[in-house]
Formats: structure tokens, C-alpha cells, sequence
């Protein structure tokens, strides 16, 4: 009866999106947070943290207080792989730099990072999450993902409307970004970790933004194709193919009452637990034969 799905409870893994308002606005119903979510449905948890209008000085000093609140792992997780495997986040999305490349002496000046400072913020976020020698809890998976390119014109357009302006402010450029999009780029290169080229796709500025900035909703379906991409070719366990359900399909539980339940629920439970301890112990008897 449930010989395609022996699992009776499977752990959701959950997914940490940290982000500027690019992520924030994930979760609008077109957004690739959201397309991501529907994709992991009863398999993973995807958790938003975007924050608009952040740069990564600000996310950097959230994800520090993060981590001293305890709602991050740190080096000092649970030592044990099997421990720190059942340990959330399995993947952290870092998309940071729209914000980071603001025009210095524009008006969004204050938003402004310089893109040696950027990338070392990147690497502290990193370090944080992985702990300072980026090995501390392998478990812990790291997608950078680079910032898009911009349509300064638009964007200053919206601006300029959104907050009834005489003339439409220039506060980003395309070739300052990109100087951003590159540093990122770099870091993952240098760092080994898998890398979400978002310049590469949005040089169709007029379809893949709604106002110069945010993704429309051929930006975010692109995303979310290319994540979820990334993620199958870097850690093909975790793609959403290869995930266990976290517990029945419905139609397997043919019964009408809730003993009837009860009973289907206990009785492959108590199987799951005893075939799970019998891998343990081949396991167990592998390594000791080594």
C-alpha cells in the first residue's frame, strides 16, 4: 500500500533566502521565492529574509545579532554530522548589491558600499554562516547570488513618482553595478561556492523589470529556474526531484476513522524506525570493518 512512499515522517529541510527588497518582494505571487516554495511543497520550508533596502553593512550587522540570538547555526552546533544534517538552514541564499552599488553623492548615497568593502562583507556573511573557517558546519550550504543589472532610467522614473519628485534622481548606474555583479562573481570563485549570475540574464532590462530594479514576472520565473538549477547541480540530493514527501499522499490512507488512522500512521512508523535502525547498524558494522 505504501511501497512508493515507506516514509510515514521525513524532515522538511528548510531554505533561508537572505536578501535586499529583490528577495523581500519574493514572496509576491509571481516571485521566485514564491515559485520556490511551490516547488519544495511538503519538502522543504522556504524562509524569507529579505530586507528592503538593505546593503550588506546592515545585513551583515543583523546576521551578527542572528547568530548571538541563536536562530543561525554557529561553530558551536551540535558536533555531530547527523545532528548538524537535521539542523536548518540547509541553504542560505545571500543576494545582496543593488542596494550596495548606489551612486556615491547621489541620493541614495547613504545606501551606498564601496565594492572592495561589499565583497569583504560577503565574505564575513559567509564566514558567519559557516563558521570562520568556512568548515565549521558544512552542512550549512552557501548560494551567492549577484546582483541583476539595473535600468537607471526607469528606476529613476519610479522614483521620481513614487515620492513626487521635480525631476527623475540618477542613484545607479549600469556600469557601477556591474563593477558589483563582477566582485561577487569573484568571491564565489575564490570561496569554491555556487554562483547565481543574475547578470548574465537580465540585459533584457524592459522585460525582465517592472521599474528599472525589481524583477517582473519573467525576472522572477528566470530566477527561479536558474536557482533551482543551481541547486540540482551543486547538491543533486537537495533538488526538490530527489526529496522525500514529508508523509503520506492522502489517497494512500483509505480509511475512514480516526483509529483506522491512527493504526495506518503507528504501524509504518514503527517500520520506518526499525528499517532506519538497521542502517544504522550496517553502517555501524561498515566502519568497523575499516
Amino acid at each position: 500500500m505504501f511501497a512508493d512512499h515507506p516514509t510515514v515522517f521525513a524532515p522538511r529541510l528548510q531554505f533561508v533566502l537572505l536578501g535586499d527588497s529583490i528577495t523581500q518582494n519574493g514572496t509576491e505571487p509571481i516571485g521566485w521565492a514564491t515559485l520556490l516554495a511551490h516547488h519544495y511543497a511538503r519538502k522543504a520550508d522556504i524562509v524569507n529574509r529579505g530586507y528592503s533596502g538593505y546593503n550588506t553593512n546592515h545585513a551583515l550587522a543583523l546576521l551578527r545579532v542572528h547568530i548571538a540570538e541563536g536562530v543561525w547555526p554557529t561553530t558551536h552546533a551540535q558536533s555531530t554530522a547527523e545532528a548538524q544534517a537535521k539542523q536548518p538552514p540547509a541553504i542560505v541564499t545571500l543576494f545582496f548589491g543593488a542596494n550596495d552599488a548606489c551612486l556615491p553623492d547621489s541620493i541614495s548615497d547613504f545606501q551606498a558600499v564601496d565594492v572592495a568593502q561589499y565583497k569583504q562583507n560577503l565574505l564575513e556573511m559567509v564566514r558567519l554562516l559557516k563558521g570562520a573557517d568556512g568548515q565549521a558546519n558544512p552542512n550549512v550550504r552557501v548560494l551567492l547570488i549577484g546582483p541583476p543589472q539595473v535600468d537607471s532610467q526607469a528606476w529613476g522614473r519610479a522614483c521620481m513618482e513614487k515620492h513626487k519628485l521635480a525631476t527623475p534622481p540618477i542613484t545607479r548606474s549600469l556600469a557601477h553595478t556591474q563593477l558589483y555583479a563582477d566582485a561577487a562573481r569573484s568571491l564565489a570563485q575564490e570561496l569554491s561556492l555556487p554562483f547565481v549570475n543574475c547578470w548574465s540574464f537580465t540585459g533584457d532590462l524592459v522585460g525582465m523589470f517592472r521599474d528599472g530594479l525589481h524583477f517582473s514576472a519573467k525576472g522572477n520565473y528566470k530566477l527561479f529556474k536558474v536557482v533551482r538549477l543551481v541547486i540540482g547541480q551543486n547538491w543533486p540530493k537537495l533538488a526538490a526531484e530527489q526529496r522525500p514527501l514529508d508523509s503520506f499522499p492522502f489517497l494512500q490512507i483509505k480509511t475512514k476513522t480516526k483509529e483506522g488512522v491512527e493504526d495506518i500512521f503507528d504501524s509504518h512508523l514503527a517500520k520506518q524506525k526499525e528499517r532506519e535502525k538497521k542502517q544504522q547498524e550496517q553502517k555501524q558494522q561498515q566502519q568497523q570493518k575499516q
